[in-house]
This record gives C-alpha cells, structure tokens and sequence, in this order.
C-alpha cells in the first residue's frame, strides 16, 4: 500500500516513518514531503492513505488542503495528525467525512488497525458512495416493551436486508438508540465513527451530506450510526432535537432503522415515534411478552402514535409446537400480526458470534426467508402469513392465555 505523509515537522515524520513500517508498510511505499512539496503528489491516486500534520499555527489552511486532497483522492484514506483533542477541530474534519483521525504522540497499536483498514485492493474496487438523492426517506422504529425480545436482531438484519436484498437494494443506515453498548453494531461487526450524541449537538450547524460522508459503511448500501459509549451516551436527548437530526438523516437514506430501547418513555423514544414512518412492534409468544406488548400498544394509542403504522411481528415462531393459533394471537393483542419470524437459535447465536447477518451467515435458511419478507414487506409489501406446521399437533393450553383474552375484552 502506498502511503503519502504530508507533515513540516521532521521530527514527527521519521516518528511516523517508524511506526509504519513497524506495522508492516514497505518503507518504500511511504512517500514523506512538505506542505510546500506535497502538490506533486495530491493528484496520484494510486496512494491508498494520506496521513496529514494539522498545522497548530495555521488550522484553517491545513483543513483547506484536506478538503483539495478529498476532491483529488476520494477513494483516499485521510487521517489528519492532530496535537490536542480540540472538539471544534474534530467537528471540522467531521463534517468533511474524516472519520478517524491519530493524536500525537502517535500509538504503534493504533497506525496497525488504520493499516489494517486500508487496503489499496478493497479501496480501489470500493464503489464511491452517494447519498439518496429521492425523495425524503422513511423512518422504520423497530422497539419491543419487554426485553430480550430480538429487537436489536431483527433492526440489524432489517437493514441488511432492505440494503443488499435485490427485491430492495435501498440506501439505508441502522441508528442504534437503544444503549450504549451499540448491539446492532456488533451483530454486524462494525464500528460506528459517529454517534447521534454528536449529531444532536451539532444538529444545526450540520448538513445531510456531511452526516452522510461521516457514516460508517458496512456496504455500499448500508450504513450505521451508534450511540456515544461514554457518559453522554445516557444522557437524555430532547424529542425535538432527535427530530431535526432524524430529518436529516432521511435526506442522504431511503431508510433510517432505529433500534430502540425497550422499557422506556425517554426522547429517544418519543422523538422517534413522532417521526417514524412504521412502528415494527416485536413480541414473542410468551404470556409476558404478549400481556406487555397488549399494554403497550395501549401506551402508543394514549402518546397519539397513528396506529395505522404499528406493524406487529413475532419473533422465534415455533409453528412446529401449535402453542398459538394466529387468530389466537392477533385476539390477545387486538391488533392484526404482519410478520412471523420462525424460532432458529442455532442459526441466529452463530451469526451473532461469526458477526454477520443472517443472510450472509445461512442465506437458504427459513430464517432468512422469514426475514426477507419482512424486508420486502417493509417497503411496500403485504401482509404475511405464519410458517405452516409440518405436523398435525393440537394446540397445547397454555396458563393464562385465557385470563389475559378476557381481561382484553373488558
């Protein structure tokens, strides 16, 4: 891989020299010049990293330079070299789509994983992204009351899904709202450079192609944003901010999924339901999980939520143990069921460890069928039916269904 490393301070070069190489770059592969210099390289393109001193005395130019050598190299890795953690510098070159960036002193560990990810073969092959230039997107707030219900799971692959299937192929980006420890980020073994904490900050000083450009990319299609993993990740956002930064993201994405968090009432939840397109409400076939869901759909009515977009899904299925029937089901939650999602724990515990989708892990597995329906169904598809069961089981009685159908009616 080709490196270009654009620094005044000679110091630091050599510094920089010897980390590289010391993570496995050829040392004649690394091409060291000045500002003054680094004009008759700006324009090649083969380098697939540019490392860039940001220049303490002289900011405004070296953001300048940054944003010719984007124009000039946009398959280009840029990492600016700063000096100090400076929260306006680094909205600068966020806005500008930087997404990593090394402080000085510079850590061997840290040019390893920047190494690591730049590979002129994957660079040079990667299609540019472009932002949905369509009409506005819509906004998809997959939640569950009770937890554990798949929420984050169904998000994740939801957005694979309406990404890469070919029934859809749509820009889409997953925001994962429901906690700190980004689960949808790790279902699909990536890394968020951005977080919604940092957009709501900024909301109205920040444009949609700016948030767009600063999006990690899973695939050309499918981006993800994460919430902050510090202490400001639990801080409350205000509905009406979330809002603009959610307006926003509808600009650049066909659709925006929200993973969100479960148990809650907080402005990340009110914010997205006020702006979502379709509500994908997850309820399991456990007497708590369907007394919970019933309540909360009581909860949805009482905020104003327009029930016409509440889509009901149920998750881990079991059509083989006739536990339910679906009129069963659709008479607890008084609400008709729109997806049936078959109970495979195999198939979805391994993915989750391999980190990869359910359609890259088992493409041909009822579980992906399943969760391609709700992918095409979600963008403008019908209604579903429940899986069939391949045995003529009775329906089992199940404690309780009969007091909580009762208690419904009343």
């Amino acid at each position: 891989m080709k490196v270009l490393a654009i620094l005044d301070n000679f110091d630091l070069q050599q510094t920089l020299i010897d980390s590289l190489t010391s993570a496995g770059v050829d040392t004649q592969s690394i091409i060291p010049c000045t500002y003054k210099d680094a004009g008759l390289f700006i324009k090649d393109t083969s380098f697939g990293l540019v490392l860039v001193d940001v220049m303490q005395n002289n900011v405004n130019s070296s953001l300048q330079f940054i944003d010719i050598i984007k124009t000039n190299n946009p398959l280009s890795k840029i990492i600016p070299i700063i000096h100090e953690k400076d929260s306006d510098l680094i909205l600068q070159l966020i806005k500008r789509g930087i997404a990593d960036v090394a402080i000085t002193p510079l850590v061997q560990e840290e040019l390893v994983q920047i190494v690591k990810k730049c590979s002129v073969d994957t660079l040079l092959s990667a299609p540019v992204n472009t932002p949905f230039s369509g009409a506005k997107g819509k906004i998809i707030a997959v939640t569950s009351y009770k937890g554990g219900t798949g929420v984050s799971t169904i998000a994740s692959n939801l957005g694979f899904g309406l990404a890469e299937l070919d029934a859809t192929g749509k820009k889409v980006v997953v925001l994962d709202l429901a906690n700190q420890s980004n689960h949808c980020a790790m279902l699909l073994d990536a890394q968020p450079t951005l977080n919604i904490n940092q957009i709501c900050k900024a909301v109205n000083k920040m444009e949609s192609a700016y948030i767009f450009s600063s999006t990690s990319f899973i695939s050309p299609n499918l981006g993800i944003i994460g919430t902050d993993p510090g202490l400001e990740g639990v801080e409350q956002l205000d509905p009406a901010i979330l809002g603009k930064a959610l307006d926003l993201l509808t600009e650049s994405f066909e659709y925006v999924i929200v993973d969100l968090p479960t148990h809650t009432f907080d402005g990340r939840f009110l914010g997205t339901i006020d702006k979502a397109d379709q509500i994908l409400l997850i309820t399991t076939i456990d007497i708590t999980s369907i007394r919970d869901t019933r309540l909360y759909l009581t909860m949805l009515k009482s905020l104003g939520a327009d029930q016409s977009k509440i889509r009901l899904l149920v998750n881990r299925y079991d059509c083989e143990s006739g536990m339910f029937k679906t009129k069963d089901l659709e008479q607890a939650l008084q609400n008709p069921i729109s997806f049936y999602i078959p109970n495979d724990f195999k198939v979805c515990s391994e993915s989750s460890q391999a980190g990869e989708s359910i359609f890259e892990y088992k493409p041909n597995s009822m579980l992906a069928e399943a969760l391609a329906e709700v992918a095409v169904g979600i963008n403008g598809g019908t209604l579903f039916i429940p899986p069939k069961a391949t045995t003529n089981k009775k329906a089992a009685a199940i404690p309780g269904l009969s007091s909580i159908l009762s208690g419904l009616k009343k």
